[in-house]
């Protein structure tokens, strides 16, 4: 992205800091479920079905790479004793309870909507299941945030483009502080998650490597350094 419309973006920038460590920050999780991670699942199975082998060798190649990234912030969590929320999305046949058209059957309950095995989840972890893009509407999750006394997320998981981005949107219109952890999200290809993360810092959320996360006790607004015109995470 041009210098130019980075100064544009952050003139409006409207993100609140960040305590990452502190009870009232959360950690969420999109998606990273077995239909979407795996490699006979829905995801690249589609991918591949429509002759996009290279879509689908970028997507995995996202998925190596995110997964120990998310699994460092989700132990460090519960180490801090934080809540953790992981959000699945679960269908129906032919048309969900919207009525809206499904390209795809993920029952709730099924191998394909279970959150992967590598991420370690714990019995008192809250999994929140959606029929939508958004993590908020059709599910109780604002309510669980607001009770427990959340006011940031840090997120990951995938699409980034998508749901991922779809819920820190909805986060931050609810007035709740977001980090997007930069590589613990992925998308179909890594020009498009690079986009997302373009669309949403500075505007949305604090975009941040898992690094730099957990070495930071408080993430806030900063200068932004100029690498060959694109923002330096």
């Amino acid at each position: 992205m041009q210098e130019l419309s980075i100064k544009a973006l952050r003139s409006f920038s409207g993100v609140g800091a960040v305590e990452v460590g502190a009870a009232s920050t959360a950690l969420i999780v999109i998606d990273m479920q077995n239909d979407f991670i795996r490699h006979e699942g829905f995801t690249v199975r589609r991918l591949l079905d429509r002759g996009l082998p290279e879509a689908a060798a970028q997507y995995e190649r996202q998925m190596r790479k995110i997964i120990p990234n998310i699994r460092r912030v989700i132990d460090r969590a519960h180490q801090r004793g934080q809540t953790v929320i992981f959000v699945n999305y679960v269908s129906y046949p032919g048309r969900d309870p919207g009525g809206q058209k499904n390209n795809q059957w993920i029952p709730p309950g099924s191998e394909g909507a279970e959150i992967i095995s590598e991420l370690g989840a714990h019995p008192d972890d809250l999994v929140l299941s959606k029929c939508c893009s958004g993590a908020f509407p059709g599910t109780n999750l604002d309510f669980h945030l607001r009770r427990r006394g959340i006011t940031s997320l840090i997120m990951a998981g995938v699409v980034t483009d998508g749901c991922v981005e779809q819920a820190i949107r909805q986060a931050h219109d609810l007035g709740y502080a977001c980090v997007l952890l930069s590589d613990g999200s992925g998308a179909l290809t890594e020009e498009i998650h690079e986009n997302a993360l373009e669309r949403l810092e500075h505007r949305r959320a604090h975009v941040r490597t898992t690094d730099v996360v957990l070495s930071t006790p408080v993430i806030e607004a900063t200068e932004v350094a100029l690498v060959g015109g694109a923002p330096a995470r």
